[in-house]
């Protein structure tokens, strides 16, 4: 069967990595007992700077959505879209490097990859190829979506949910089909959307290598490395490309 993997980079936007931004109570109390401060030190100046560093540098849970900012589609930007043609092999990144030889500002870089994003995935419905994710149902896809509603996106109306579109009995998102879109996640997990279930474990039982460094994205981006995110991009379709090959034949 004909299939597109399809895996996206986030980041925290700028304004949520600031000292000043709320961070969600329980998961402050949390981090800062792990880190040795007492119930008596959290509001603390040394307290307060630990809280400040973690929101530098995205490892922070906001207190507006309760995850970290590179996770929430109203606080990140997307960054990198990576893709693999399971037609031949062959693996490709854009991202907003790609575009930087232009003056603007960074929602007209992410405007101009999610623009590109939603065309391909458009065409690979339109020419009946699965879209193969890890955790695209929960994250990807639904990020994808959000951004472009957010900075107001003029984009191909995509067959998100099912029955309706095209007499087909599934969408990309609900109700789940793995012949339109094949969350490797879920299939791994038997459609438990909380189950746990990561990308290396899967990996691992097939055999398969897997590099974790979706931690690192935001240093990259941070340090503009543009030239790793594009490898790790490159890295994340190979992975996705053998993976589905792996268990096609059981799906």
């Amino acid at each position: 069967m004909s299939f597109l993997t399809l895996d996206i980079e986030t980041v925290p936007q700028w304004r949520f990595t600031e000292p000043d931004v709320p961070v969600d109570e329980k998961w402050r109390k949390e981090y800062l007992a792990e880190s040795g401060f007492s119930e008596w030190d959290l509001f603390t100046g040394p307290a307060n700077e630990v809280i400040a560093n973690t929101l530098k540098s995205g490892e922070a849970k906001l207190a507006c959505t309760g995850m970290q900012a590179a996770l929430h589609p109203s606080t990140c930007h997307a960054i990198s879209v990576s893709w693999g043609n399971g037609d031949n092999d062959e693996t490709s990144v854009r991202q907003w490097d790609d575009e930087q030889r232009l003056e603007g500002d960074d929602e007209e870089f992410e405007h101009t990859l999610l623009d590109h994003t939603f065309r391909a995935i458009n065409k690979a419905i339109g020419q009946d190829r699965t879209i193969v994710t890890f955790s695209g149902t929960s994250f990807d896809l639904p990020t994808l979506r959000w951004r472009a509603a957010i900075l107001d996106l003029n984009i191909p109306r995509l067959k998100w949910d099912g029955p309706g579109y095209g007499g087909k009995p599934a969408g990309l998102l609900y109700p789940y089909d793995i012949k339109t879109h094949c969350d490797l996640r879920l299939a791994w997990t038997n459609g438990k959307k909380f189950a746990r279930g990561s990308l290396a474990a899967m990996s691992e039982a097939f055999g398969i290598e897997n590099q974790e460094h979706g931690g690192d994205v935001y240093e990259w981006f941070r340090a503009n490395d543009w030239d790793k995110i594009r490898a790790y991009g490159h890295v994340e379709a190979r992975n996705l490309i053998d993976l589905y090959r792996a268990c096609e034949r059981v799906l």
